[in-house]
């Protein structure tokens, strides 16, 4: 099934009543999720083997050969890439920042626009650590990007009461923002925001929001940066995704 852009299509874990049994059996299930893809692996293989030799066996007993017929060319899959162009006034308001103990929420951006945010956000709300990946990633601090790592951190938050931001850097241009996704196949965020500078050409920005929401099936919320510097500041209505902060202050829409 296709992913679809921009809405929010992130299942929802209830890992947020977590009494201390609750929190170790969060870091056991981290444990044997390995354990188990292993022994899946091994059975695949196993099935695999066995489908092939009686496939030939069936072969060997028929006497009269068939013409193998022509495969049907597969489908063609048309991917639907929305237009560079001002939209309809959205009617879906963004959510209000997840801050429960425990919840992470994962802010992507170009250069250093996804820090930022994630910094303004912080000093806002208080009780919110924030951890740097992608680009941002330095030396042996915490890191919130395997699925061991998502359980230690949400089972932390939530016997210290403090929710996490992880701010991903992009890298410098749109075509670099694949290289720093690939985390979100083992992490179900919370929440999943965007870190946009409205002063930088629209065409750029819908190239590495697209790919980020790919990535994260959905996108939950913009953060506007340079708001002040350009005339038209809601340039991001084409992505089609609500606007929950600019320049360092909650928009309206968040209400």
């Amino acid at each position: 099934m296709p992913k679809r852009w921009p809405l929010n299509l992130r299942p929802k874990g209830d890992v947020h009543h977590l009494t201390p049994t609750g929190i170790a059996a969060l870091l056991d299930d981290a444990d044997n999720a390995d354990t188990d893809a292993v022994g899946q692996d091994n059975a695949a293989v196993f099935d695999d083997v066995m489908d092939q030799t009686l496939g030939t066996a069936e072969v060997d007993a028929t006497e009269n050969p068939t013409v193998a017929s022509t495969p049907a060319p597969e489908p063609t899959t048309h991917v639907q890439v929305r237009p560079i162009a001002p939209v309809t006034p959205l009617k879906r308001r963004a959510p209000e920042f997840a801050r429960r103990p425990g919840d992470l929420v994962y802010v992507f951006g170009l250069r250093d626009d996804a820090r930022t945010v994630a910094e303004a956000l912080q000093a806002a709300y208080g009780s919110v650590e924030v951890v740097l990946a992608g680009t941002y990633r330095r030396g042996n601090g915490r890191h919130i990007e395997d699925r061991r790592e998502m359980f230690a951190a949400r089972a932390d938050g939530v016997r210290t009461a403090r929710s996490f931001i992880v701010a991903v850097g992009l890298g410098v241009t749109p075509a670099d923002a694949d290289l720093h996704l690939a985390f979100l196949d083992e992490v179900i965020p919370d929440q999943v925001w965007l870190a946009v500078d409205v002063t930088r050409k629209p065409e750029d920005t819908s190239t590495w929001a697209h790919t980020v929401a790919q990535a994260a099936d959905g996108i939950d919320a913009v953060a506007a940066l340079g708001v002040a510097e350009t005339t038209t500041p809601d340039s991001t209505d084409y992505l089609g995704i609500p606007v929950g902060w600019m320049d360092a202050q909650p928009s309206a829409e968040i209400a």
